[in-house]
């Protein structure tokens, strides 16, 4: 294999010409692109001087020939391709692709075109042929994926820009409800602004809905407190919407375990913030666990871990009717 020299590595201005961008959430992906795009063409873009291709739909020995291209009418032309699936560690069906051109492109890039690959992913391989090539040739972006208290501390803008405001308790309600899924909050957030331009807590809670995680969640938490009703109003509704009961006994388990950890933490003396770090998990969450604890005791938690086992099994055994099983359950807690 032959590797591109220091020289290869510029265009004339000194600049990269081949980036790689890459991260677990595509909004980000796309917005880091879209930003590079502008800076490398001077906000003069058009069909003459930018290309997007996508390796899920084109060939990479089409887009080589674009690549070897030049812009008219421009000093030099950006390429994007996205899915670049052959620099992740999945497996994908690469029988109509042939890399070996792109691999002689990478040798030799022209210097009139820059190239923008993308792909959504945590970690490359960095065992491939083409990562061993773009490992001296390009520049590596990697777009840290936002947590829950990022949302918290810079959702406001997203609002903002769109001319509405919403309130905190509404922003925390949203961070909640989407589970710092960021395509998940994007997509929520620009419904709730052609709903209103203020935003309250009660429109989150009127038009976002709330995920299956959330609902265990509130129905351990409903039991805790002595609200069956609401707990069994919440089964209802999933219900509704056939979730299966073994299912939702999972996710309940899940969160009594939860329960567990947190206990043992802050039994060690850490604060609810370190816990939350500790767990991965927003400080609100271990803020209500930490509460229910007043109530929910070592040994109850321990019990309620045994019935949710056993109820499992005798469900998976066809010993009783799994819904009946579950809201038994509830009414019995």
């Amino acid at each position: 294999m032959v590797f591109l020299n220091e020289k290869m590595r510029y265009n004339q201005k000194g600049e990269y010409m081949i980036y790689v961008i890459y991260g677990e959430q595509y909004p980000l992906l796309k917005k880091r692109m879209k930003k590079l795009v502008k800076s490398l063409l001077d906000d003069s873009i058009d069909e003459m001087n930018f290309a997007r291709y996508s390796l899920r739909t084109d060939l990479i020995q089409d887009i080589v020939k674009e690549l070897d291209y030049l812009a008219l009418g421009y000093d030099k032309k950006v390429v994007v391709i996205e899915d670049f699936y052959p620099l992740s560690n999945g497996k994908e069906n690469d029988k109509l692709q042939d890399y070996s051109s792109f691999l002689k492109y990478l040798q030799c890039p022209s210097e009139f075109n820059d190239l923008i690959l993308m792909l959504e992913t945590k970690m490359l391989n960095k065992k491939s042929e083409i990562y061993k090539v773009l490992e001296k040739s390009a520049r590596f972006l990697y777009e840290e994926t936002l947590s829950r208290d990022n949302l918290l501390t810079n959702g406001k803008v997203f609002f903002e820009k769109k001319g509405a405001n919403i309130s905190d308790e509404a922003l925390e309600e949203l961070v909640l409800r989407t589970d710092g899924n960021f395509q998940l909050f994007m997509n929520e957030s620009e419904k709730l602004t052609l709903f209103s331009k203020d935003i309250s807590l009660q429109d989150v809670k009127n038009m976002v809905s709330i995920p299956l995680e959330m609902n265990a969640f509130n129905i351990a938490d409903y039991l805790i407190k002595g609200q069956k009703a609401k707990a069994l109003k919440t089964y209802y509704d999933l219900r509704m919407i056939k979730e299966e009961p073994v299912r939702l006994i999972a996710l309940l388990a899940t969160q009594i375990r939860f329960y567990f950890q947190v206990s043992y933490l802050l039994g060690l003396g850490h604060s609810q913030n370190e816990v939350a770090g500790e767990l991965g998990v927003h400080p609100y969450r271990v803020k209500l666990c930490a509460q229910n604890l007043l109530r929910f005791k070592r040994a109850k938690i321990d019990d309620t871990l045994e019935k949710l086992y056993q109820l499992d099994c005798d469900i998976k055994e066809m010993k009783i009717d799994p819904y009946l099983a579950f809201e038994l359950f509830i009414i019995n807690f």
